[in-house]
């Protein structure tokens, strides 16, 4: 590495160690990154008129000695910042992440279903940073989709996006806003690495998310960090297979997990177990209808519930024992079939797998909500892409 580079290192070093700590004063900064109290000084300086940094003044709690009293350092949270989108099927969202990733200013677009979903996207973001974003200066545009993201092909793969809205996306949308830095990034995988940063996760190193919606995804916190990065290529758990003669998939398997648990399975489930009378009047039926009538004592709401949780625990006892996980962490839109669904799933997981393995597992829900992919995306986008350099070269990834 050359001295540039190791320069560009250290400062994101002192960066890092700003952002877990505010208010840390440059004396604890060389203490915990091991650099001279010289080193530290300047590139303490540097950050600061770059705008990343702040000095808070005098740190009350530090003041001990003789000479120079120690201040506080913080973020700059008003010259730079991200732009996070979530492109949802039905609608997208858009916001303003500070560089501590806190998230401001959701902005809820629906697109007309006739137009191009693309060029439309593309002109929320200019008129949302036009408008919300004032001075500061936007690190890079985070995308999140439902969807896996193949960088090395340049494509993009969902099951819940059309084709239409999906067709050469990174390349087009990389194209209307060349002025930015743009990142692609899986949903579940910024839900997974939210829950590692913010929820209980933070706790254990292991663990897996698995986002339960129309579809079902899954990703893996092994050693701390986030299997295969952000671009959800690493796992399809909605895909793992109940049984060769299940029904057809969209994705070309049959008896595909997502066809049997996923909300847009319920109506099918509903007549397997008889339960039709149950939701009379109620359409579409979805995770948080079942949820109610179960947790009321309805007996066709019930019998849904220990249907979907026999097939999720079977694949969740197979999961746990390929990758010995010690952690279950269920959100998505899944909670809402509630806390008698979590205690049905985790009995259906007895007896499957690697019982070493999977009596160790805590399966339970996730107590950050849906917003919470935001923050994920944003502290990601730090963590991993971010680099301090004094050449300000585009990254479109």
């Amino acid at each position: 590495m050359n001295q540039q580079g190791m320069k560009a290192e250290n400062k994101q070093k002192i960066y890092r160690a700003i952002s877990e700590v505010p208010g840390i004063s440059r004396v604890n900064i060389a203490k915990q990154c091991k650099f001279s109290k010289t080193t530290v000084s300047i590139l303490v300086d540097e950050l600061i008129q770059e705008g990343y940094v702040v000095d808070g003044g005098l740190s009350l709690n530090q003041v001990t000695g003789q000479g120079r009293k120690p201040s506080s350092l913080f973020l700059n949270k008003k010259a730079h910042c991200l732009i996070v989108v979530n492109w949802h099927k039905r609608y997208i969202q858009i916001c303003r992440a500070d560089l501590g990733c806190s998230v401001k200013k959701v902005r809820t677009v629906v697109p007309d279903g006739e137009e191009d979903v693309q060029q439309f996207l593309a002109e929320q973001i200019r008129e949302f940073i036009r408008t919300e974003c004032g001075e500061s200066h936007v690190l890079a545009v985070c995308m999140i989709l439902p969807a896996m993201i193949d960088r090395v092909g340049g494509e993009v793969i969902s099951a819940v996006l059309s084709e239409k809205q999906t067709y050469r996306v990174m390349e087009r949308l990389s194209r209307e806003l060349q002025e930015y830095s743009l990142v692609f990034f899986n949903d579940t995988a910024c839900m997974a690495y939210a829950e590692k940063v913010y929820g209980s996760g933070n706790r254990r190193d292991d663990f897996v998310y698995i986002n339960l919606n129309d579809g079902i995804g899954a990703a893996f916190v092994l050693g701390g960090g986030l299997l295969g990065g952000a671009g959800g290529m690493t796992t399809q758990f909605g895909h793992f297979s109940l049984g060769r003669e299940g029904e057809s998939c969209i994705c070309g398997g049959h008896g595909c997990l997502e066809t049997r648990v996923g909300e847009q399975a319920l109506t099918q489930r509903i007549r397997e177990c008889g339960a039709e009378a149950s939701f009379e009047g109620c359409d579409p039926v979805l995770f948080r209808d079942v949820g109610a009538r179960g947790a009321a004592g309805d007996a066709g709401a019930l019998r849904v519930m220990d249907a979907l949780a026999q097939d999720i625990g079977y694949a969740l006892g197979n999961l746990i024992t390929m990758l010995r996980v010690d952690r279950v962490v269920l959100g998505g839109l899944g909670r809402n079939l509630g806390e008698g669904f979590l205690q049905r799933v985790r009995q259906a997981v007895t007896g499957i797998g690697f019982q070493q393995f999977v009596q160790r597992s805590v399966i339970e829900y996730t107590t950050l909500d849906e917003d919470a992919l935001f923050g994920g995306a944003a502290r990601y986008y730090m963590d991993n892409y971010f680099a301090f350099s004094e050449q300000s070269e585009r990254m479109v990834m």
